[in-house]
């Protein structure tokens, strides 16, 4: 019983291979494995014509260029680099008519009765002239479909170790040297290979450079491995456009986390940054109580785009003592999260990271019980809140505050809202930005001016007072040089304001 239909698999095989371009990749490897130094490649587009010659030690016999899934390389090649048998059937695929010449002689293939025809695939070797041979190398030379295009800029040719020429033009050799970057890589070995592992720890696939191929992730890598030794991972055939997640690839994985902890621990001990410190208690929080220092970054409070803005960094040793509030919030009796408090600049301090275990901390508890007051809707009515707060300054002001869903914005009197607070808060479908900036700014002077007892000489020139009652009045003299303002009820009371 046969166990495969040759026919169909054979018939099937231009849909095998989706990007002509990587039949170059294949070309380039078998010359390497042959032990080429020089591979020239001619590529006329408006011919639809590819030339490959190599220099390497050429091929013997022609049988594992007609049988799909033979090789024919040695016992280290075949264990190492796992050559698949599939790389002439891709130009096949793509191509009218191949011409291969290497020491057994010259072997012309029709691609179409190759694919197509059974008897004609049995009787390939009459199309063989023995005669025409070459003393080394190979030279394959194909005429392509009309509808393939090889596109040349997107290969990168540079990682196989020979010289190779396209269309006459040397393609620029690529080291380790030339990649390597002290600021951006950490340099090490694994199983006999270079490795370099990214300073920013990722998670992703590593980016491989398989004897000249390189593999690259869909994700930022997190590291730059360069196999020119051995099997260390597994390639997905036929392309090697990824790796088999094998026990191959956990173990590198493993061993590039760790690696990267140790690099990132001795980083930490010499002088603290804030990316080694988080990753390091992120992805290897044992590790991380190992460190001999450490960078805690304090949350001082401070408003930037409606998040906590971390403005001080602390480095800190084991013999530190590091000073922050342990705040409690309840809000009309009523406990609620600190975090979702905005609280005025400089009022607390928090640790806003993550640390060891060894990190000492003094705390301060800070109880704040706010009490509200609902203010009335002076001018401009919005949907905001405006509350006033038990929640004093130095002065024994008290603070209002800005009461939206389940965040708490707490303002400093004189400090004007973020233009980040306000896109927060706006809602396009209601008004233009403008427009509710406006609205909003207008209301928080109004707090302001209440609260301070204090109305603007601009806004009391406009006529709007909202501290009195214009029906009761006999008389309102205003004073623009001294700033005040006299009132005269019709009773005969005499009440004189001073005005910002």
């Amino acid at each position: 019983m046969k166990m495969i239909n040759e026919d169909r698999l054979f018939s099937l095989l231009k849909y095998f291979f989706e990007r002509p371009s990587q039949v170059i990749y294949e070309l380039c490897q078998n010359a390497m494995r042959s032990g080429a130094k020089r591979v020239d490649i001619a590529y006329d587009k408006d011919k639809n014509q590819l030339e490959v010659i190599d220099d390497g030690k050429g091929i013997k016999g022609p049988a594992s260029l007609v049988i799909l899934a033979e090789a024919d390389w040695n016992e280290k090649i075949m264990r190492d680099q796992m050559p698949a048998g599939w790389g002439m059937f891709y130009l096949y695929a793509i191509s009218d008519e191949v011409t291969i010449a290497s020491k057994f002689g010259t072997l012309k293939i029709d691609c179409q009765k190759f694919l197509y025809n059974r008897s004609y695939r049995e009787g390939i070797f009459y199309q063989l002239d023995v005669a025409e041979k070459l003393r080394k190398g190979t030279r394959i030379f194909a005429k392509l479909k009309p509808e393939v295009e090889i596109n040349f800029p997107t290969l990168e040719l540079g990682w196989f170790p020979m010289d190779i020429y396209v269309n006459g033009e040397k393609v620029g050799r690529k080291q380790v040297e030339d990649v390597f970057d002290p600021e951006y890589y950490w340099k090490c070995e694994y199983k006999g290979n270079t490795l370099l592992i990214t300073r920013a720890y990722s998670r992703s696939v590593p980016h491989i450079i398989w004897y000249g191929i390189s593999i690259e992730p869909n994700i930022f890598p997190g590291a730059l491995y360069i196999v020119t030794k051995g099997n260390p991972v597994t390639p997905k055939l036929p392309y090697r456009d990824g790796l088999v997640e094998d026990d191959k690839l956990k173990e590198l994985q493993k061993f590039i986390k760790n690696k990267w902890a140790e690099f990132a621990l001795q980083e930490v001990n010499k002088n603290p940054a804030f990316s080694y410190c988080h990753d390091l208690m992120l992805y290897c929080p044992e590790v991380a109580e190992k460190a001999d220092k450490w960078l805690i970054r304090i949350n001082t409070a401070n408003f930037d785009d409606f998040y906590w803005d971390f403005e001080e960094d602390e480095i800190v040793d084991r013999n530190s003592v590091v000073k922050v509030d342990d705040i409690k919030i309840t809000v009309d009796g009523n406990e609620i999260d600190s975090e979702s408090v905005v609280f005025p600049r400089d009022s607390v301090r928090l640790i806003a990271s993550q640390h060891p275990s060894w990190v000492k901390a003094e705390r301060n508890e800070l109880h704040i019980d706010v009490k509200t007051h609902q203010m009335d809707q002076i001018y401009y009515p919005t949907e905001l809140d405006v509350y006033l707060s038990d929640i004093k300054t130095s002065d024994g002001r008290r603070i209002p505050m800005i009461l939206y869903e389940d965040t708490i914005y707490v303002s400093d009197l004189d400090e004007p809202f973020p233009t980040s607070f306000l896109a927060y808060l706006h809602n396009p479908e209601d008004m233009s930005f403008d427009v509710f900036e406006y609205e909003l700014l207008e209301v928080w002077k109004a707090v302001r001016e209440k609260l301070r007892g204090k109305p603007s000489l601009q806004r009391v020139m406009a006529g709007v007072n909202p501290w009195v009652d214009m029906t009761e009045l006999k008389e309102v003299t205003i004073n623009a040089e001294k700033r005040t303002m006299t009132i005269i009820r019709k009773n005969g009371q005499k009440i004189i304001y001073a005005l910002d």
